[in-house]
């Protein structure tokens, strides 16, 4: 995809976490046939809202096919969801992957993202996820589990997401929640 006119526009992929990660690197698929120097960048969640400048940049020159981008040896330090995209312009095209899916495509075209799959639904253009991808340390949100069986506290503050529940009978009906409890003490 390119775009007609003067300036960048930008395209990403949307990473969803929840809690603090870090990006250990990026990787970018240029669809161009030669050498293009584009910037590469992280952009932080605001609210619901992506910001529309990147908490992390970086100028690069993508050759045909895959291209590892550095991020620096701590790497790029983000909370919560993030994008991490690429410049395109009239000159250098942001290539999609042809599956014919945008779950997790974004554009940035004016003030702010849009997902692709509604521009590419609103002007009839292809849709697909773009060529990015990350390596993400993911540090979690701090939280612990709570598993209650009939109303009872079974176990507590778990640190897996899984757990086993034993002592049950056959041909019992029991009830079971699970609850979350954050780092701030709200269950």
């Amino acid at each position: 995809i390119t775009i007609n006119g003067d300036g960048d526009a930008w395209a990403a992929e949307r990473f969803d976490f929840f809690g603090p990660s870090t990006i250990n690197s990026v990787e970018v698929y240029s669809v161009n046939p030669a050498a293009v120097d584009v910037t590469v960048g992280a952009f932080g969640q605001l609210g619901t809202l992506f910001d529309s400048t990147p908490s992390y940049s970086t100028n690069v020159t993508l050759q045909p096919g895959w291209n590892t981008v550095d991020v620096g040896g701590s790497g790029w330090s983000m909370n919560n969801s993030f994008l991490i995209g690429y410049t395109f312009s009239s000159t250098v095209t942001a290539g999609l992957d042809g599956s014919n899916v945008s779950e997790n495509s974004m554009t940035l075209l004016n003030a702010g993202w849009d997902t692709w799959s509604d521009i590419a639904t609103a002007s009839d253009l292809p849709q697909g996820e773009w060529g990015v991808r990350a390596n993400v340390s993911y540090d979690g949100a701090g939280v612990t589990y709570n598993v209650y069986v009939d109303g009872i506290v079974n176990q507590s503050n778990l640190q897996e997401n899984m757990t086993t529940v034993t002592g049950l009978v056959n041909n019992t009906t029991y009830v079971f929640g699970v609850s979350a409890t954050y780092a701030s003490g709200d269950e």
